[in-house]
Parts: structure tokens; sequence; C-alpha cells
């Protein structure tokens, strides 16, 4: 049983052949390309345009006032002066040679070649005669330090000496007056007791900078300071220092060319002048390396290595024109 497909016998086997045939002519089916051209332009819808611009818009936004605002740091706040040191000078100790020397070497102090001067400034109340103070300056504040120095002529020391020190206690006991704390720490300068009034007012500088050192805040308790009651310095072992080590580096002070920093450094290898004498009377080390001993301690050069011979024939000649 076989069934119609309408298609001919010729197209039956023509894979493109309609199926089943369609009732449209051929001649619509194959309209010219113009015509077909044509309706497609009149059979699209005439609002099309219209309908596009007819779109709302919305506002244009400037692209400035889109952009996300920026986080600001908030404000610092103002940070703390930091302390200052200041060396108060009485009057006619400023006005002296001694005074312009010690003033010289507090302004042109340096700290690794750079210029860290240490602000002076004249007394204004009446103290004690040719004393001078220490202030911690914070802004317009001024907090003076539970330190002093009075500075002694020969003459008057001398004087001093027949009546039991009593012009230097009443001079001290007027300095605690002044400070108003019966724990101040009062130095002594006497006139004679350095080599020149140059090292007079190298240890004024030396005394400066071990105050500027110390802590600027306010001590918590009384015990915080304990450590430092007997002395100004603490080795680099982190003792402390009692005043038998004070002693022994105002001994090697004494000595031409031994500065304050000098002398520290040979404290930390020889607290004690016993232990610098057993070395130097030790018969099994010779003489020569004895006497460069303190420079290979400190920097090995020329300079040094004359200091260390000098110390060493303070301490051992027997002949005092050596010394010299």
């Amino acid at each position: 049983m076989t069934f119609d497909n309408g298609l001919d016998d010729e197209d039956s086997d023509n894979p493109f052949a309609l199926t089943p045939p369609s009732p449209r002519p051929l001649s619509e089916i194959l309209a010219p390309e113009s015509a077909v051209r044509q309706n497609s332009v009149e059979e699209a819808p005439a609002t099309t345009l219209d309908t596009f611009l007819s779109v709302e818009v919305a506002e244009a936004v400037p692209v400035l006032a889109r952009a996300r605002a920026r986080a600001t740091k908030s404000p610092s706040k103002p940070r703390k002066a930091k302390p200052r040191l200041r060396v108060v000078i009485e009057p006619t100790l400023l006005e002296s040679p001694l005074g312009e020397l010690i003033y010289s070497a507090l302004t042109a102090h340096t700290t690794a070649s750079r210029p860290t001067p240490f602000g002076c400034q004249a007394m204004t109340a009446p103290v004690v005669a040719q004393s001078l103070t220490w202030e911690s300056v914070a802004g317009d504040a001024a907090e003076q330090l539970p330190m002093a120095c009075a500075y002694i002529p020969a003459a008057d020391f001398l004087h001093a000496m027949e009546f039991e020190y009593a012009f230097i206690y009443d001079r001290i006991l007027q300095l605690r007056a002044h400070m108003r704390d019966s724990y101040g720490r009062i130095f002594l300068l006497v006139e004679g007791f350095s080599a020149t009034p140059d090292d007079s007012a190298a240890y004024v500088l030396s005394l400066t900078r071990e105050i500027a050192a110390l802590p600027q805040t306010a001590p918590s308790g009384f015990l915080s300071h304990v450590s430092r009651l007997t002395s100004l310095r603490v080795t680099a072992t982190g003792e402390t220092t009692n005043e038998y080590s004070n002693a022994w580096l105002r001994m090697l002070q004494m000595i031409p060319g031994v500065s304050e920093d000098v002398a520290q450094r040979i404290l930390d290898y020889y607290p004690t002048f016993s232990s610098l004498m057993t070395v130097y009377m030790n018969p099994s080390i010779p003489s020569d390396v004895k006497q460069i001993l303190l420079a290979e301690k400190l920097r090995a050069n020329s300079i040094e290595i004359v200091l260390s011979k000098r110390i060493y024939t303070v301490f051992t000649a027997t002949n005092p024109r050596t010394v010299a």
C-alpha cells in the first residue's frame, strides 16, 4: 500500500522539494528584491524613532558630584613640648671671666656634629652669690630642678678652712633653701681645684649633659630615685657608682688631658684605684705594655697613647719632676 505525497516521481528524490507544495504562486514567493526591501521599510513601525526619543533620561549629574567623598584624617592632637634644659647663672658669676667661659661652652655644645646648645639665662631674683641652677623648660613653664652648683674662689676657700668650713656650709644651706628640696644635689666648684678655667667650664658642661640625660618625668615615688641618690652617673654595665667611684673619677680628671668622658671609660674597665694599680704593679707585665694599657682600652691612636703614658707616669713615678 502506497501513500500519495503529492510529489511527482521526478521530485520524490529531490530533498529540496516543498512538502507539501505551497498554494502561493511562485511569482509571489520570488518577489523582486526592491519590492521586498520596500515592503520591509513600510512594515517597520513609524514610531520607532519617536519612541526612542521619548525615553526619559535622568538629569545629568556632574562627575565631581557623584565622586565619593574622600576620607579625611582626624586632626591630630597637639604634641606636648619636649622639655629643654636651661642653666640659670647668677649675674656676678656670669659677668666674671669664668662665667663667660661657662656661657660659651654651654651655647657652643654639639652632639654628633650637630649644634645642640643649652639655654642660658641670668638670675633675676635675689639668690646665692656666684651660683648656678638648672631648670626644665616646657613651653612657657619652667620648673627648677633639685640641683645647684656654687662657685667658691680660692681665697674664700682658704679662709673657710680656718673656720672649719663654716662659710661653705652656709652657702650650701642657702642653696637648699632656694631649691626648697632637702634631697637636692649641690656641687662645689672651687677655684684652683681644676687645672685651668677652661677645665672648670668643661666640668659645668659635663654636669649639664648628665642632668639633661636624667628622666624628665615626675617620679612616681621616692624609691624611684634611690639608685641615683649616691651619684649622678651610672656605669656602662648598669651599676650605679658610689661616692668612692666618684672620688676616683675626679682623681683621674685632675690629670691634664683627661676629660670626664675619658675618665668614665677608664672606670668601666678599672672601677677602683686599686684595680688599676694592681696591673701597674704586676712585675710580670713589661713596662712598655703598662704604659699603653689604657690606650688599648680607649682608642689606640697617638693621642690616647700619649695620655695613657701620662697616667702611668702620674701613678708610678717616684720623682715628682718627671710628672710635669
